[in-house]
């Protein structure tokens, strides 16, 4: 490869000078700029079409893709909801809605005012009808019987028994949920734009011998970039000339650096740590790893918000069996009875007790029953260091029948440690000549040792004037006159004493899994003073978490899904026992595994702390974050976070999800058990208006204690 315009020291590109750094004298090019609102003439032609010109980046030909919208109000079938959360209207509406209940309890139990209280649960149901009123109009107009229907007929009901406190409440709780629903999922759309930002804008493209900087989405499949240390990768490529040790974490989930040189593949948003290369790319910024993994996140996402709660479901049959039960109730007997078949009654009566069912069918507490239970699960979850970001999440962690895990950061603890130390000779000797060499060092092998000698209080020697690293290989350095050398086999092996000594040393380690490096002792004497054996080791607690849901989950199906290479990988597994391995995994492989658990196994659950993690995290039945070591993708795409970082929490979790659903069952047969006999004594005659108000208050109390034991629940 020509080389123009660059000077070099210590270059690892293979040209075999012996100058500066990597440098390239860039040039801008005029089709460079790809900020849009710049104004310049170069950002002004984009290869994909700007926004403004109505042209998805993703669909080259400009067709529009298109968008279906179930917003009734605008007519084009978008949800806009799921884009803009609560309209500014909607939100001035809670929070009046809140303001007016609040009003109107103070009025009642502080003051005992029953007209104030009257009038402000009034003006909160007017209010709180802002939200939810259009959304019921929308409903009847798609001929869909939905929660916010449900929740209307419940309010009239209230209403009609002068319950508006309760009416109030109810209408406020669930516009509640709506908002911090609606929330939670812009978040989750503004993670998936973060993604992009793990990639630089811009690429060192080499162009007719020059190196130019230029917009990522106008560098062409085949083109040369350069790559410095410390960047990151701006598009998938293939090495061509030069190497480096890769962070490749984001993408690939691998636990250690990765050493690349020509003919090796390096991802989109990785990055390169101490060796500077060239790079022939393989994509577009459209269709690289790191948008494909942007791209599974959303369609997931998707996916899984149209599934439907409990209560939603219900719904849909509970309110017009009431209403075709009401309707029978007024017309059929009082027909009979007019047909001389049957002496009923007249159409009054029966109509009369058809109000009266309407009265006593009123499902207030059926409807709390479910945020009731869910807000108790949420608080007690949260006490227990876990973010549960909706109900429905309980739900599916009851029917879990599959429980996937990525295993670095997550199985693992994620950054190298030592886990075994074999001296030859002097133990401390040896750890202090290594610390020494490695003080200087940024690479995580080396601070991984440095971290080591200070759990077992020694400290750097003075003294060490001259110390050389040789990327990717291995350092040397003189310590009070005397010269070692810490690094990898094929570094240290050069001498042949020191090499005939590793290979003795060698049967001590072949057993471990990690990265094993060796120390030895240079001049006068060569002489091998030991080793160290770095690995990403196992969290302490995952062998008792994963026994623990064994037990308490008879017949879940384990699985970790990795990108790390498959020794270590059935190393680590068996380690903690989990049932099958995959090793050497893209997050899109991650996806397709889950998939595949979903259809032979039934509800899968996937924890994962890593960007590559999030489509899985997404896919999932149920997506777990690590909370602490997480990142903002997998955070955002993750239905649960276990905030302490903790796998220790994921017992108590399924055990809380199985107490919930337990607690909303229950809640539900004693809000309709309930309801039905009282209806059947209305139909006997045998029940009076009093009693419609008296189960309708009974049974809401009822649920409220029952879903606040919770709270208190043992796990």
């Amino acid at each position: 490869m020509k080389h123009t315009n660059y000077v070099h020291n210590n270059c690892d590109c293979g040209c075999n000078t012996n100058s500066e750094p990597l440098v390239a004298a860039t040039t801008s090019t005029e089709a460079g700029c790809s900020d849009n609102n710049c104004g310049c003439a170069g950002g002004s032609e984009s290869t994909g079409g700007s926004e403004s010109e109505g042209v998805d980046p993703e669909n080259a030909d400009g067709e529009k893709k298109k968008s279906t919208c179930s917003d009734s109000a605008c007519g084009c079938g978008h949800d806009h909801a799921s884009e803009e959360g609560m309209k500014r209207h909607e939100k001035i509406a809670l929070v009046a809605a809140g303001i007016m209940l609040g009003c109107a309890l103070v009025a009642e139990h502080l003051f005992g005012n029953e007209m104030f209280k009257i009038i402000f649960s009034i003006l909160s149901i007017a209010v709180g009808l802002v939200i939810v009123f259009p959304k019921t109009v929308a409903s009847l107009k798609s001929r869909s019987i939905d929660i916010n229907v449900l929740l209307i007929v419940a309010i009239i009901g209230a209403i009609y028994v002068r319950a508006y406190e309760e009416a109030a409440a109810v209408l406020f709780l669930f516009s509640v949920g709506g908002y911090l629903e609606s929330r939670a999922l812009r978040k989750s759309n503004d993670a998936i734009k973060e993604l992009a930002k793990l990639a630089p804008d811009t690429a060192l493209v080499l162009r007719d011998g020059i190196v130019q900087e230029i917009a990522t989405d106008q560098v062409a499949i085949g083109e040369t970039i350069t790559i410095k240390p410390g960047m990151s990768i701006p598009l998938d490529g293939i090495i061509v000339q030069g190497s480096s040790s890769f962070n490749d974490a984001a993408i690939t989930g691998e636990s250690t650096l990765v050493y690349k040189s020509a003919g090796d593949t390096v991802f989109a948003g990785s990055l390169a740590l101490d060796g500077a290369c060239h790079i022939e790319t393989t994509s577009t910024v459209a269709n690289s790893t790191l948008a494909k993994i942007a791209s599974l996140v959303e369609e997931a996402q998707k996916q899984k918000s149209s599934r439907e709660h409990f209560v939603q479901r219900f719904a849909k049959i509970y309110t017009p069996l009431v209403i075709v039960a009401a309707f029978a109730i007024a017309v059929i007997p009082p027909s009979l009875s007019a047909a001389g078949v049957l002496p009923l009654g007249d159409f009054s009566t029966w109509i009369y007790r058809a109000c009266e069912l309407l009265v006593i069918s009123c499902p207030c507490a059926f409807v709390i029953s479910t945020p009731v239970t869910f807000v108790s699960a949420l608080a007690r979850a949260a006490k227990l260091g876990t973010l549960v970001k909706g109900g429905a999440f309980f739900e599916e962690g009851a029917r879990t029948a599959a429980l996937a895990f990525d295993k670095t950061g997550t199985i693992t603890e994620g950054k190298p440690a030592v886990v075994k130390v074999i001296p030859v000779a002097d133990a401390k000797r040896l750890t202090e000549v290594a610390c020494t060499l490695e003080a200087h060092s940024t690479h995580p092998i080396g601070q991984a040792i440095i971290a080591y000698a200070k759990q077992h209080g020694i400290a750097v020697l003075s003294d060490a004037p001259d110390i050389t690293e040789t990327a990717g290989k291995g350092i040397v350095g003189n310590i009070q006159g005397t010269r070692y050398a810490i690094g990898s086999q094929a570094f240290l092996e050069q001498d042949l004493e020191i090499g005939e000594a590793i290979n003795a040393l060698k049967a001590q380690t072949e057993s471990e899994i990690g990265t094993c490096l060796f120390v030895a002792q240079l001049d006068p004497k060569p002489e091998l003073l030991g080793a160290f054996v770095v690995a990403d080791a196992i969290r302490s607690e995952t062998s008792a978490v994963l026994e623990s849901l064994r037990k308490k989950r008879k017949g879940i199906k384990t699985a970790m899904l990795t990108g790390d290479n498959p020794r270590i990988a059935a190393f680590v597994a068996a380690q903690v026992g989990i049932d099958e391995v995959h090793a050497s995994l893209l997050p899109q492989d991650k996806a397709a595994h889950i998939q595949r658990l979903q259809k032979e196994v039934g509800a899968t659950a996937f924890v994962g702390d890593g960007i590559n993690d999030a489509p899985s995290l997404a896919c999932a039945n149920l997506g777990i974050a690590m909370g602490g070591a997480g990142s903002a993708a997998a955070l955002s795409s993750a239905d649960v976070v276990l905030m302490a970082d903790d796998l220790s929490a994921l017992p108590k979790f399924f055990a809380l999800s199985e107490k919930t659903v337990r607690v909303l069952k229950q809640n539900i047969v004693a809000a309709i058990g309930l309801k039905a006999l009282v209806a059947l004594l209305v139909v006997l005659g045998a029940a009076s208006m009093w009693m419609a108000v008296l189960a309708d208050t009974g049974v809401s109390l009822l649920v409220i204690l029952n879903s606040m034991r919770l709270l208190k629940t043992k796990l």
